[in-house]
């Protein structure tokens, strides 16, 4: 007979994960092909916007949306409706949000032409309100997570099937698109692709009800939003592993953003190639669930943490060497010939990568759980979405300084099938990131025994309630 809390914890992981699918549908596109809609690797002159200037232009935007998320969260948290803190701002966010990511992929080139002042100014709009709207979603959303799961446990598992979904939709992103590209180009699947995310989102208000685990404290009361701002700020351990994520996510995001153009630049194949690539990723980060999820339990969260850093640090590097040394493979097996390319390679170091992007996409929203409940020990108060709002903003700021390094490393070295340095050396700074991540974390102070002490506070606080 089947466990009914069990049941209830399976239904609750696969309706999050699924609602979780859009955003991620959405993240992942626009990261991995707006560059390439709008500056193809064709030639610098096939461009419909200078990639220099597109770069300025979503640093700023993602600005402006990190600071859209201070507001959203500080919001969020004092919102009290009969339907929840977090889901009114969810529905209200998701029909502009789908429509900005729409058009986005539908410039109208007839009236608009490449490199005109209107192209430019639809392209700043469009993705102006997408941000935004992107942000008032995606706050409240994963502000859910640490609510509807408590115990450590209960947030890894249910992680677990947030980043299944994501590696899902990542996948279909991922190996889709460039096959769907091949045939159908960019309008198709802006379509195809908006309507899938609006129904994993939209499907989230229907199938997840919504708990709040209020203060502690009962005579607590929420404290303005520059009081709890500059609490959280003062909170050694979220300031640390907030900088520890940064260097990482700037690194990670060069990364993702640079794979359309390593593909044809560096190893020479096609578009459809990057899904053979990233297939691979996502298969090994598939086998990462069950283990990672059991050594997190076992070991903490920090230590799998730094694990995954440091792989990361060391293998992102090794994209350089592609098209610089020949590491082509033969071997003889059993008297046989046997003859590896180097795209095959290049292949394999993309499946070994998928572990420490799974790991990381794993422990992001455990670990700001156990912030958050360390914050509650110490206040008596519980501000998921402040915690969530900030961390946002931080990341908003990193993704945005990789789109700028990345458009000048683009814009200074090149980018195209015959001058393409540019791509080569985002590589290099990309794991020189992540392991300045991975020693800034080596500071942070929540171990396993100090999770434990926080859960234990807590169960204890609550039982006398």
């Amino acid at each position: 007979m089947q466990n009914p809390a069990s049941t209830s914890a399976r239904r609750l992981g696969l309706a999050f994960g699924f609602g979780n699918m859009g955003l991620n549908i959405m993240t992942m596109l626009v990261t991995m092909w707006i560059y390439r809609r709008y500056c193809p690797p064709d030639s610098a002159s096939a461009a419909l916007l200078d990639i220099g200037t597109v770069s300025m232009l979503l640093f700023g935007l993602k600005i402006v949306e990190s600071f859209t998320g201070f507001t959203v969260g500080h919001w969020s948290d004092h919102t009290r409706t009969r339907w929840g803190r977090r889901m009114p701002f969810i529905a209200a966010g998701a029909l502009p949000l789908g429509l900005s990511f729409l058009v986005l992929w539908l410039p109208p080139l007839r009236w608009l032409p490449a490199q005109s002042t209107g192209l430019y100014v639809f392209f700043t709009l469009s993705a102006a309100v997408f941000w935004i709207a992107f942000v008032t979603v995606q706050i409240p959303l994963f502000s859910l997570l640490p609510e509807l799961a408590v115990t450590s446990e209960a947030r890894i598992a249910l992680a677990t099937y947030q980043t299944a979904f994501t590696l899902l939709s990542t996948g279909l992103v991922m190996i889709g698109v460039p096959f769907l590209l091949h045939s159908f180009g960019f309008p198709l699947v802006g379509v195809l692709f908006t309507g899938l995310a609006m129904v994993c989102l939209l499907s989230l208000p229907l199938t997840v009800r919504e708990t709040f685990c209020g203060a502690l404290d009962p005579a607590a009361s929420m404290p303005g939003f520059a009081a709890s701002f500059t609490e959280a700020v003062r909170n050694r351990s979220f300031i640390i592993y907030l900088v520890s994520k940064v260097f990482a996510q700037i690194g990670f995001q060069i990364v993702i953003m640079t794979i359309p153009y390593v593909v044809p630049t560096i190893i020479g194949r096609g578009d459809k190639f990057v899904g053979v690539l990233l297939a691979g990723t996502a298969a090994a980060a598939a086998l990462t669930f069950r283990p990672m999820r059991r050594y997190a339990v076992a070991r903490g969260k920090k230590a799998g943490q730094g694990a995954a850093l440091l792989a990361l640090g060391f293998l992102l590097p090794c994209v350089f060497l592609f098209g610089r040394l020949d590491l082509s493979l033969n071997v003889n097996i059993a008297g046989a010939h046997v003859f590896v390319p180097e795209a095959w390679m290049s292949a394999g170091l993309f499946f070994l990568l998928g572990f420490p992007i799974a790991t990381l996409m794993i422990l992001q929203a455990p670990l700001m759980g156990d912030i958050i409940d360390q914050d509650e020990v110490n206040t008596g108060l519980r501000r998921e979405a402040l915690y969530f709002g900030i961390n946002g903003v931080a990341m908003k700021i990193g993704i945005g300084l990789s789109t700028l390094l990345m458009g000048a490393l683009f814009h200074t070295f090149g980018y195209t099938v015959g001058h393409h340095l540019g791509v080569d050396l985002c590589a290099l700074c990309a794991g020189f990131l992540v392991l300045i991540g991975y020693i800034i974390l080596r500071f942070y102070p929540i171990d396993k025994q100090m999770e434990d002490h926080i859960r234990s506070t807590l169960d204890a606080r609550r039982a006398v309630i």
